[in-house]
């Protein structure tokens, strides 16, 4: 494993000073750009998963799993470029997080047992504050770094539930409704710039 990820490493190097030999561009550039303040749009799909350890204060449960689901996010971004290595980017957007619970447990003296199954789905709006530095891999390619804070304010989701046994067959119970905290965390991204037009993404 340490070979591949040193192996990437030397090869990623030697590929940015490759791609820069060959270009008049400097690397970092600190020059001022034409324009301060830049507005864009993304869009864009997202992966979420919980942590959860119900299986410690529930010992019926004699298998207890969640997994990562995908959902959307999209909105509007603005890129207020410091000098064109440095910049400070925000926005609003609007995302979906999802991810599912299967669980076998068994109750009473019978000890039968019972499947569940819970899909969960949640909307947030985020308002993100991202440092961005960015070097030029060549004349149309830049990598981006970006770090920073985020706001997140969930306003509404459901869980929907599905209940079977040995007994009876897979039956939907009733949706719960689900109101979410505010919430402030940290996120990091890198991004592959195909043209000097595009602002970048995080």
């Amino acid at each position: 494993m340490k070979k591949r990820i040193t192996f990437f490493s030397i090869f990623a190097i030697f590929s940015l000073f490759c791609s820069t030999a060959w270009s008049k561009t400097a690397i970092i550039d600190g020059s001022v750009p034409d324009k301060f303040l830049t507005v864009g749009v993304r869009a864009g799909m997202t992966t979420s998963n919980i942590s959860d350890n119900s299986q410690q204060f529930l010992p019926q449960l004699s298998q207890y799993n969640v997994f990562w689901r995908s959902g959307f996010t999209m909105g509007a971004t603005v890129n207020m470029a410091i000098n064109n290595f440095v910049s400070i980017k925000t926005g609003l957007n609007l995302q979906t997080r999802c991810y599912d619970i299967t669980s076998m447990s068994s109750w009473g003296k019978s000890m039968s047992m019972e499947s569940y199954y819970r899909h969960s789905s949640f909307y947030y709006v985020n308002i993100p504050v991202m440092v961005s530095f960015t070097i030029n891999l060549g004349e149309s390619a830049r990598l981006s770094a970006e770090f920073g804070p985020y706001f997140a304010h969930g306003f509404g989701g459901s869980k929907k539930p599905h209940l079977s046994t040995a007994n009876t067959p897979t039956r939907s119970l009733n949706s719960e409704m689900t109101t979410l905290k505010p919430t402030i965390s940290v996120i990091m991204a890198i991004t592959y710039i195909l043209s000097n037009d595009l602002i970048g993404e995080w």
